[in-house]
């Protein structure tokens, strides 16, 4: 069927995804990620994984003249949202995140935090930047972080970005902004969500 691929691309990018990362959370190949945002001809079933990772009604990325797909749609969006809560529910567990912020190859804070999988996890660096985290599981069993920083100043804060990366169990990922004055910021997050119950409790 044919589906509305500029809506897919542009949410893949506004997430600062390549590719390679929404086939990697979808289950999808890589030439079947290109060839959807290339020709915007995609299955139901290609629909159904790219919607729910992307966290968009399915019904958006039809196009006008699959409205005799209506029901269908509507039992897609049911079903999206029945699966949505209970891999939620039932994938929450602790998560420990490893921040470091560096900038012009200096350490500007390493901090650890301890949160649920779904909830916000916020730190500050004085004046300088605030950072807040939303780590979930991946039904691979990958961490989905999404990032969002600030910078901050007398006039208020000023968004940076809203990055999402996705990593494993103790693997770095970097995440890289510019601030003003060209000012260049490097976060790297390290994530580690096998935890023995000893240290939580």
């Amino acid at each position: 069927m044919k589906i509305n691929n500029a809506l897919v691309s542009r949410e893949r990018i506004v997430r600062q995804w390549s590719q390679q990362q929404l086939a990697d959370m979808t289950g999808l190949s890589l030439r079947t990620i290109q060839r959807i945002e290339n020709s915007g001809n995609a299955s139901y079933g290609s629909i159904k994984s790219i919607a729910s990772v992307l966290e968009v009604s399915a019904k958006d990325f039809l196009a006008e003249k699959n409205n005799s797909w209506l029901s269908l749609k509507l039992a897609l969006l049911s079903s999206l949202l029945a699966s949505f809560l209970y891999f939620s529910l039932a994938s929450a567990q602790p998560v420990m995140l490893d921040v470091a912020v560096n900038s012009a190859q200096e350490n500007l804070a390493s901090v650890q935090l301890l949160n649920e999988t779904g909830e916000e996890s916020e730190f500050r660096i004085d004046e300088l930047l605030k950072v807040t985290f939303i780590a979930e599981m991946t039904r691979d069993k990958k961490l989905k972080i999404r990032v969002k920083a600030y910078e901050l100043s007398s006039d208020g804060e000023k968004l940076l970005g809203t990055p999402v990366v996705i990593t494993s169990n103790r693997k770095a990922a970097m995440i890289k902004f510019e601030g003003g004055k060209g000012m260049l910021y490097e976060i790297v997050i390290t994530p580690d969500y096998k935890i023995q119950k000893s240290i939580i409790n």
